[in-house]
């Protein structure tokens, strides 16, 4: 089952537009604990609800934010 991640440069033009360039200034713009945010950027499986409130703080599409890779976990057949 694929994962996904978060686009980080993607995020960070994206913010950058509003003036948030800093991970505080994305959390207090979308209500994402810093520390959710900071995990983000650094590589963690990104979150269906995460990165809807990630879109529609940005107004960018959630396909530009989230990159998908696999996991390595294959199911059991």
């Amino acid at each position: 089952m694929p994962s996904f991640r978060l686009n980080v440069p993607a995020l960070r033009e994206a913010a950058a537009t509003l003036g948030d360039r800093r991970q505080i200034d994305i959390s207090r713009r979308t209500g994402i604990n810093k520390s959710v945010v900071s995990r983000l950027m650094n590589g963690r499986d990104l979150s269906l609800e995460t990165l809807m409130l990630l879109s529609g703080a940005y107004e960018v599409a959630a396909n530009q934010l989230a990159e998908e890779y696999d996991d390595g976990c294959e199911a059991a057949a």
